[in-house]
């Protein structure tokens, strides 16, 4: 299978502008057209950003371009079940403000795809270790309201994912233009 997920930044018309991007291209390059006969399903999904849900700390406790770790949490929701998870997600935010917890938790929200609904949480870190003692140390700060409100987001998806990301930024490519 092959995936392949469009952020749409702002809203459903930045899709177009994805698409003329890649209309510059007479055809694919040739680890495109291998990559192609190499699978047998293709996947879309688009996501947009859902910055009411998360934190964007004011002075954050890992800077953007410092975090070499990402927890994604994938919430594979219930259908129906969509305003349910995001105003518990407020609730979370809120928390975290609350206590003044400078960490940064982004959510992006599917709009259109496959094995919708669904909503990702990613949190950066330095590193795992870093991750996980943080972790910690908010469930510890927030109390018993944290673990509650996550039991209840828990019951409205048909599953949940956590995964672990580290960034490679010597692998990335990010063109001048």
């Amino acid at each position: 299978m092959f995936r392949t997920v469009t952020f749409l930044p702002e809203s459903w018309e930045d899709q177009g502008e994805a698409q003329e991007w890649f209309r510059q291209f007479d055809s694919p390059p040739p680890f495109i057209r291998n990559m192609n006969a190499a699978r047998d399903r293709t996947d879309v999904s688009y996501y947009r950003p859902r910055p009411e849900l998360g934190n964007t700390a004011d002075d954050p406790r890992v800077p953007a371009g410092e975090a070499g770790f990402i927890r994604e949490v994938r919430l594979f929701i219930q259908p129906g079940a969509g305003r349910q998870v995001a105003e518990l997600m407020q609730k979370v935010a809120a928390l975290y403000e609350e206590h003044d917890i400078q960490d940064r938790r982004i959510v992006w929200s599917q709009v259109a795809g496959s094995d919708g609904p669904r909503m990702s949480l990613f949190m950066p870190a330095r590193d795992a270790a870093d991750f996980y003692a943080q972790n910690s140390k908010n469930f510890q700060t927030i109390g018993d309201d944290l673990p509650t409100i996550i039991g209840q987001i828990n019951r409205l998806c048909r599953r949940v994912e956590q995964l672990n990301w580290r960034t490679l930024p010597e692998l990335g490519y990010q063109p001048a233009n």
